[in-house]
């Protein structure tokens, strides 16, 4: 037996010449009959469409539309097995009321006039003003609400599919569902709500104008873009992103699981949640949670705050050329690099601040922040700030490097500045010039054991330098005292002897370098000790230990610090012995000895904001030769 065949389409033929374009009226119906509920209803081209009007609801099977419709506040459409928009003519849907796709999908698509000229193109038109129900799939133009009048309780309710064509403008409304995937245009405006993940994204999604997005980012594709705009929120995580997610002047919440493409926090935005980034990470404003920078690079253009632990196994930039890029973080860890820019003639620089609130010991080595071999000016500033209740330990400091401290009140309270090489070369030739000309007062020579009694030795050393581009002095003076208070003859030409010292030398240098400004530095340095001393025929040996205190200070008003301060104390312990062997006219002295020294610098009077030190290891060197 054949099938029995389908009921033709029951066409809407009214409305034409502004006539009456009611769906009531059955002078309006090619069956001249209203359709109901069994009924594939095909609306065809005409001036004015279909109208449901107040207080009437209608259901159909299906709906195509060549033609408008237009559902009226207080009516009601239920559609049970899809709608379909052919974008051609004045093929529209505007709905008042409430429209219900009980099955299928809403296809709203687009035609192509069929010759270049893109007036002969068309769009189907979906504006919806208070409540649609249905799945999308789109290729024309869909606006839901009308935020710009201030229309308010609209809803539409349905997962979307967006094709390169499609605009969707959720404009002051609410949308409920799931975007499966996007290769168009979307735009929730207006203190608009969306409640739906963001399944797969291969084009353009923008939250803006203070709207609230409600959804995971599960798959953003490879140069494709998700915008949080303007005062926007955005719930939910990054699952994947290949394309680029740019929270500029919003509110993100969420973690980052994974990103191989691009990631931007700008200045006026917050980031509430850890990001994992293997890609491009643009990071500015506030971050509240870990950065992890897995092998890609981290870029801190503008001031970046918050952040709780920064992993760095990548690299970190913050050379864009600007001043005062500044990184905030309770902690930093990895084996990356980093690159600054370090301005200190300027008095600004890029640099990190470790710990808005400080309340946990921190170590930060520098030879994790950057390769080995570090020039002056590649090392970044580090603060201390907020309640400080701990202490910063920094290990890795080049040689050659020039290290002081700041204190500064804010209005969040005190904070305490570490500066690493920061200051100009005549800054750093004149901390140089002081430490050289100082080299000796840790060495204090032994040779007055046994003569059982108080002694003074003067102290005093020069030294000659280039500072600012012309020649430079310095002169140091000072004095020693020592006492032998023992004396003890242990057997034939052998005497043992006990002794103290105790002494201490400091100076001045100025030097006006013109316009540019004037470096004054200033070295003092105290020192005690004891020492042994053994004589037994040809053999004399020395053993000394020693603890000495200093303090640099300097000012340069080229300096990032206008004016520093350093303390530090050495530890010292050597010894040496000598034997001298006559073979006839032949003298041989065979020498053996050793020195282990052990230095630390510290802030002075920093107890109540919390103590950074400065510490380097153990050395230790022995020697023998004849």
């Amino acid at each position: 037996m054949a099938p029995a065949a389908l009921a033709d389409p029951v066409h809407f033929i009214g409305g034409a010449d502004d006539s009456d374009n009611s769906w009531l009226n059955t002078d309006n119906w090619s069956t001249n009959a209203v359709p109901g509920s069994g009924d594939a209803v095909v609306i065809d081209s005409s001036n004015q469409g279909a109208a449901i009007l107040d207080g009437d609801s209608e259901t159909v099977q299906s709906l195509t539309m060549d033609g408008g419709v237009n559902v009226n506040r207080g009516g009601s459409l239920t559609v049970t097995d899809g709608i379909t928009n052919n974008g051609v003519n004045s093929a529209y849907f505007i709905n008042d009321g409430t429209v219900i796709v009980s099955a299928g999908t809403v296809t709203n698509t687009y035609s192509d006039g069929g010759d270049a000229d893109p007036d002969n193109d068309y769009y189907g038109y979906i504006g919806n003003t208070h409540t649609f129900t249905g799945d999308l799939d789109n290729s024309g133009s869909v606006v839901n609400g009308d935020g710009a009048n201030g229309l308010t309780g609209v809803t539409w309710n349905g997962a979307v599919s967006n094709k390169s064509t499609g605009e969707i403008i959720n404009s002051g409304a609410t949308w409920n569902g799931a975007v499966t995937d996007n290769a168009g245009s979307i735009y929730n405006d207006l203190q608009s709500v969306w409640n739906g993940d963001v399944k797969s994204n291969s084009s353009y999604i923008e939250n803006t104008g203070g709207s609230v997005w409600w959804g995971k980012v599960i798959s953003n594709d490879a140069d494709h873009l998700i915008n949080n705009l303007d005062g926007a929120t955005w719930n939910g995580d990054v699952n994947s992103n290949d394309g680029s997610i740019n929270n500029d002047g919003g509110t993100w919440n969420g973690n980052v699981v994974s990103n191989n493409g691009s990631i931007f926090n700008t200045l006026a935005s917050t980031w509430n949640g850890d990001i994992t980034s293997s890609g491009s990470a643009w990071l500015s404003g506030t971050v509240n949670g870990a950065v992890t920078n897995d092998g890609g690079t981290l870029y801190v253009d503008d001031p970046l705050s918050g952040v709780t632990t920064l992993t760095n196994t990548g690299a970190l930039s913050m050379d864009d050329g600007d001043p005062d890029d500044t990184l905030g973080a309770q902690s930093w860890t990895g084996t990356g690099t980093a690159t600054f820019d370090f301005a200190p003639g300027l008095g600004r620089s890029d640099h990190v601040i470790l710990s808005e609130d400080y309340t946990a010991d921190t170590d930060l080595s520098l030879n994790i922040v950057g390769p080995s071999g570090r020039a002056l000016g590649d090392i970044p500033l580090v603060e201390v700030g907020g309640a400080k209740t701990g202490s910063l330990n920094i290990s890795g400091l080049p040689d050659d490097g020039v290290v002081s401290y700041r204190i500064d009140e804010t209005d969040s309270g005190w904070t305490v500045t570490t500066i690493l090489n920061d200051a100009p070369e005549h800054a750093a030739s004149a901390a140089a010039l002081l430490a050289r000309v100082t080299a000796s007062a840790t060495e204090v020579p032994i040779d007055r054991a046994c003569d059982r009694g108080r002694w003074v030795r003067g102290l005093g050393s020069a030294e000659n330098g280039t500072l600012s581009g012309t020649q430079s002095s310095v002169a140091l003076g000072g004095a020693e005292i020592g006492y032998d208070f023992a004396c003890i003859a242990i057997g034939t030409d052998a005497t043992f002897g006990l002794g103290v010292t105790a002494g201490g030398l400091g100076g001045h240098l100025v030097d006006d370098f013109g316009a540019d400004g004037r470096l004054s530095g200033s070295f003092g340095q105290g020192f005690g000790g004891v020492y042994g001393d053994l004589t037994a025929g040809a053999l004399r040996a020395i053993l000394q230990g020693q603890v000495g205190f200093a303090s640099l200070g300097f000012s340069d008003q080229q300096s990032a610090v206008s004016g520093a301060s350093l303390t530090t104390t050495r530890f010292d312990f050597s010894g040496r012995a000598t034997y001298e062997l006559a073979f006839g006219p032949v003298s041989v002295t065979p020498q053996v000895g050793f020195r282990a020294s052990n230095a630390s610098s510290h802030s002075e009077d920093f107890a109540d904001v919390g103590a950074i030190g400065l510490t380097s290891d153990g050395t230790l060197d022995v020697y023998a030769g004849a």
